[in-house]
């Protein structure tokens, strides 16, 4: 296996011009190359490639690696890294965290991603008994999706003595097939745990400006109270 070795105590440039005086390096074609670098490695104009750095097998990167426009399969990341300009993936993105303005899929899925935006309100105030006229109408201010992995979520203040039954219907459609509901013993008086209910076909998605209508479908015996939701749009 070839190596070189590279010295430089400050910035190392993979150029041939006189900007670059602290390594002079000229074009090197091997099938196997390791390449020790103390600093920063700049591709400059000279590059017969374009500007462009081309990895057929791994790059590992201890510290910071700054892109601009990159073209990649799988991209796994153990230090940080900033990208000035657009990242396309072939593959898939391992990260830890990933922060962005905007994340699309084309032609694909996104996936495992932890939602960050929701809808959320409340079915009544906070200590009048519940009837089935308590409900709250929304518009999807986004298209999105309710999935069978983060399912809305329902609560009360106070407990009845036998199951509250919630429903959320889209443009005057339920989207379950068993409705969610919170029992007399659920923990937290969260819906999560006791019935959250099954989403007809496990998912559904909502387009712009749907109508989400938020409702209290059956009260349970006693006094609840204080009922809200939260839906993850995902």
């Amino acid at each position: 296996m070839n190596s070189i070795f590279n010295g430089c105590e400050d910035d190392c440039c993979y150029e041939q011009s006189t900007g670059c005086k602290k390594s002079q390096w000229s074009n090197v074609t091997t099938s196997s190359i390791d390449i020790f670098v103390l600093s920063n490695v700049a591709i400059g104009t000279n590059n017969p490639l374009g500007n462009a750095l081309y990895v057929k097998g791994n790059l590992f990167v201890g510290g910071n690696t700054f892109i601009g426009n990159t073209m990649i399969g799988d991209l796994s990341l153990i230090g940080n890294s900033v990208i000035s300009g657009n990242l396309f993936v072939g593959g898939s993105i391992n990260t830890g965290t990933l922060n962005a303005n905007i994340i699309k899929g084309v032609s694909s899925n996104i996936q495992n991603i932890e939602s960050r935006l929701i809808l959320e309100g409340s079915l009544s105030d906070e200590t009048t008994t519940l009837t089935t006229s308590n409900f709250v109408i929304k518009r999807a201010p986004y298209p999105f999706i309710i999935n069978s992995s983060k399912l809305p979520v329902f609560f009360l203040n106070s407990l009845s003595s036998s199951s509250t039954v919630f429903d959320i219907l889209k443009n005057g459609n339920s989207i379950y097939s068993t409705k969610p509901s919170i029992s007399s013993t659920t923990t937290f008086n969260a819906s999560t745990y006791s019935t959250p209910g099954t989403l007809i076909g496990g998912s559904n998605l909502v387009l712009l400006y749907d109508q989400l209508k938020i409702s209290v479908d059956t009260v349970g015996t006693g006094t609840p109270n204080g009922a809200k939701f939260v839906i993850y749009c995902l």
